[in-house]
């Protein structure tokens, strides 16, 4: 591939990407983003809350958002599973769910919220209208997200602060951009680090790659529904694209000790950021520490990165400590985990469908619409497909350059797992995945780089070919199918069956009607500026896509 197609290619990809999440975030009424209760709570009590004041709540204003604006069912579903937890803790009796769901009648989602014209004239008279100062008082709901290091609510805080006496909805929208911009400044960063270091490494497939990598967000679209929202995965995503484009650095100049430096501080800081980090952290060390050196020379670096990163990692815990782990937390402080008549081991590890599909869920976005067995298979082969596509080629040594992306991610799909394992025990709960969630995303640079290598890897067969070229072509559907379903949802045109699970949808009812769609977004968001940005990145995409499967059918291109 030349120079300067796989450069066009890649600045469009990027141009899409960026306009995707601008149009997701566009789009999106309040709250909707996972955890987003929580996290922008978090940023009220970090901006607003006075000294001595309890802040390991959700704030009041988002209590009141919940009887004045429309919830979706997951997340009436997320309090309420919250609530429950906490119940049986302070009340020393099991989990139950049910119990809790029974308690809980001030909600209303989409559809019910679009029916009642009084609610929806005060809903955007309060926020999207009228000013109202930002402002931070406890509620009695514990906040799940305080179990996380400050450093992302301290820097964001000061955001919220600026833009304080905006309404609600204009407070989130700039919140939420500048969180995806974070986002995407990592994945810049990881993707042109990428390409730089296999271009300097005489990788002949360095540009051809590279532009694949850029594909990466498009083909496991849940990338933007886990960066267009709130949350301190959005700096995560940076200092992981940081740190990778520093240990690619590392590897061409080993014995530059402020790299070493520079790699302390930026895992001290991710550690700062989500404890999550911190087993990707401890994967970048394991690497350094496996290179060719004798004696010292091997010991040093990844000592000086490590104990950098340690003492700012411990900076963070000396105010009374962050485990990451809310049950792992309950433990800690003599709680223990809720009651129960026995562990449904066989339910959490053996239940292979509900684990395959948890696993799809992480990478294509359809856990609010629920899929069939059919899709989550397709899905899952054409991933495993690429992976064991990419691992065949690499060297049989283990402590080569070409297996970097497996050390980060390795031990932090296993933090993850762990986790996960922890809320299962502790819920003493058969649903809680045990498998690693949507925060593997976080590590983007290195996903990309199996997935723009596996392609690779795949063009010389004919039918790896026409498989890619597939693959690509169904991003573009994927997305386009994702984007409408999810309006739809918004607007009350369609709406979640019985527990939480598949979609429903009147095509015939006033709801569907594209006037109504678009007068419905207008009360929950800013459509113009969405339909322009999702229409403008859905071209790129297709452009982008029809210049690479013009060059599938020439390898020496490639």
């Amino acid at each position: 591939m030349s120079a300067n197609l796989s450069t066009r290619i890649i600045l469009i990809l990027l141009a899409a990407n960026l306009l995707m999440g601008l149009a997701r975030i566009a789009m999106l009424p309040a709250f909707e983003g996972y955890d987003e209760t929580a996290h922008y709570s978090r940023l009220e009590a970090e901006a607003f809350a006075p000294p001595g004041t309890p802040n390991a709540f959700i704030s009041k204003d988002v209590e009141n958002y919940y009887r004045h604006g429309p919830m979706s069912p997951r997340w009436i579903f997320a309090r309420d599973f919250n609530n429950a937890y906490h119940a049986a803790l302070k009340n020393g009796t099991p989990f139950d769910l049910a119990a809790q769901e029974k308690k809980e009648n001030g909600y209303t989602d989409y559809r019910d919220f679009f029916a009642k014209p009084p609610l929806v004239n005060d809903y955007a008279r309060l926020y999207r209208v009228q000013p109202a100062p930002a402002s931070f008082t406890a509620s009695q709901t514990a906040n799940w997200q305080y179990q996380h290091p400050p450093f992302y609510y301290v820097l964001f805080s000061k955001v919220l602060r600026a833009a304080q006496d905006q309404p609600l909805l204009q407070r989130l929208l700039i919140l939420r951009i500048l969180s995806y911009l974070t986002a995407f400044a990592g994945f810049a960063i990881g993707l042109f680090a990428t390409l730089r270091h296999l271009e300097l490494r005489n990788n002949r497939a360095a540009r051809a790659i590279a532009a694949l990598c850029a594909f990466y967000p498009f083909v496991m679209p849940v990338y933007f529904d886990e960066f267009a929202r709130l949350g301190n995965d959005s700096l995560c995503a940076l200092l992981f694209g940081i740190n990778w484009a520093l240990i690619l650095w590392y590897l061409r100049q080993p014995k530059e000790a402020f790299i070493w430096v520079l790699m302390g501080v930026t895992m001290g800081l991710s550690y700062m950021t989500k404890m999550v980090m911190l087993p990707a952290d401890i994967g970048f060390v394991l690497f350094m520490l496996l290179q060719p050196a004798k004696g010292l020379d091997r010991l040093k670096p990844a000592a000086t990165a490590g104990a950098i990163a340690a003492a700012i990692g411990y900076l963070s815990t000396a105010n009374g400590g962050f485990s990451g782990s809310i049950e792992l937390q309950a433990w800690l402080h003599g709680q223990g985990f809720v009651k129960g008549d026995g562990l449904p081991w066989s339910e959490i590890f053996f239940n292979v469908r509900t684990m395959l599909t948890s696993m799809v869920y992480n990478f294509s976005d359809m856990a609010m619409f629920g899929t069939g067995d059919v899709a989550v298979g397709a899905i899952f082969i054409a991933l495993l497909l690429i992976l064991a596509k990419w691992a065949l080629a690499q060297p049989r040594d283990p402590r080569r350059e070409e297996w970097l992306p497996i050390y980060p991610l390795i031990l932090l799909m296993a933090g993850l797992f762990l986790h996960a394992v922890l809320g299962a025990i502790a819920y003493h709960a058969d649903h809680v995945a045990v498998t690693p969630s949507r925060y593997i995303h976080v590590a983007a640079p290195a996903l990309m780089l199996i997935f723009g290598a596996g392609m690779y890897r795949l063009l010389p067969l004919r039918v790896g070919k026409a498989f890619c070229g597939a693959l690509l072509i169904v991003g573009v559907l994927f997305n386009t199918v994702i984007m409408a379903l999810r309006l739809a949802f918004f607007t009350g045109c369609a709406w979640i069956g019985p527990n939480y699970t598949g979609l429903k949808l009147d095509l015939g009812a006033d709801a569907c009607k594209s006037g109504t769609i678009y007068d419905r977004l207008a009360i929950l968001g800013w459509p113009d500026f969405g339909m322009i940005c999702v229409s403008a990145s859905l071209l790129l995409l297709i452009g982008a896509t029809a210049a690479t499967i013009r060059h599938f059918k020439n390898l020496n291109d490639m």
